[in-house]
């Protein structure tokens, strides 16, 4: 249980600080809250639905409905009750089961899951057939009033403080795709967004108004939106199917890249870091990341602490064949 032991560590920094906050300020937690990915108990619990899946997906919207009930830990004992809330959750809603997982909605009142997650979940598997795909959900501001009203100002400024665990997450949990359903246009969610993400820029999406469904460029690479909560516009597949038709498109644009990197190095029968982000301008976490599809796609040979990392295809007619072989596999570039 590799992840479920790093959340725990990320979780510990800052948990009996806020603990002694939340108690003197009489606040409450919004769900989901902390995120858990163990299947199962004790040491026979798995990560691999989520770790295995070939397009790894974090939705971020509050849904409050069928959480808890009366026999729930209070989540906020222990980081350990904290996480179990989320793992139970998933043990009675979610299909781990299935080659693109999704909620059992039949008894859920929530248009969150039925229409927002299932919907677009639904939807990535028929326009990438045969790959297994997984999805968490999360909150981009875990803290509400002891009522389970809508969180303020004030207590979203002590999450900042005390609970600042967003990136983390993502660092430890590496989803390739985030979706967030926090509302139109520049609201409280979307400054929240960018308290916790360095937003470089947002792209609009076709002919979709940029309020409505628009791409967020981070700092960390991953494919990130922002969009209408499913509950909050009855023209939401409109968006929704902006933001899938750019997911498809970037996977494209990012294979052309992979490819162009790959002729560069074979070319030149040298690679590292710098010399990839020199000539392509990536950022870092770029650059980090089309190493790993090189070094995945048996392109180089991995990290060699002291020695320059080999490049293991000899000539531009054997890398021709070799990226005709990775084509057919239908890989993720993203």
């Amino acid at each position: 249980m590799i992840l479920e032991k790093d959340l725990q560590v990320a979780y510990s920094q800052d948990w009996e600080s806020l603990g002694i906050v939340m108690n003197e300020i009489n606040a409450g937690i919004q769900t989901p809250f902390l995120l858990s990915v163990a299947r199962g108990e004790g040491d026979d619990a798995d990560e691999s639905w989520w770790t295995e899946a070939d397009i790894r997906v974090m939705f971020f919207g509050k849904e409050a409905n069928q959480w808890r009930n009366e026999d729930t830990d209070d989540p906020l004992e222990s980081i350990e009750a904290a996480m179990a809330l989320y793992k139970n959750f998933y043990s009675v809603h979610y299909n781990y089961d299935a080659q693109v997982g999704h909620f059992y909605t039949e008894n859920m009142k929530s248009s969150f899951f039925r229409d927002g997650v299932n919907g677009i979940m639904s939807e990535l598997g028929v326009r990438f057939p045969g790959k297994k795909i997984a999805c968490l959900t999360n909150n981009i501001s875990k803290l509400s009033t002891s009522e389970g009203k809508s969180v303020s100002a004030g207590l979203h400024d002590i999450e900042m403080e005390e609970l600042r665990v967003i990136v983390k997450e993502i660092r430890i949990l590496k989803p390739n795709i985030l979706i967030f359903f926090t509302g139109p246009g520049n609201n409280k969610y979307f400054r929240y967004i960018k308290q916790h993400f360095l937003v470089i820029n947002q792209e609009k999406l076709g002919d979709v108004e940029e309020r409505d469904a628009v791409r967020l460029i981070l700092n960390n690479d991953r494919l990130a939106y922002k969009t209408h909560h499913p509950q909050g516009h009855k023209n939401r597949w409109e968006h929704y199917n902006a933001i899938l038709d750019d997911i498809m498109l970037s996977n494209q644009k990012r294979f052309e890249q992979f490819v162009e990197c790959a002729r560069f190095i074979v070319d030149t029968q040298k690679v590292s870091y710098s010399m990839i982000q020199r000539a392509f301008g990536f950022t870092i976490s770029e650059t980090m990341h089309i190493m790993d599809q090189l070094y995945e796609t048996g392109i180089i040979g991995p990290e060699d602490a002291g020695s320059p990392r080999s490049v293991l295809i000899p000539d531009m007619d054997s890398l021709e064949q070799h990226l005709a072989r990775i084509r057919d596999e239908n890989r993720i570039y993203f």
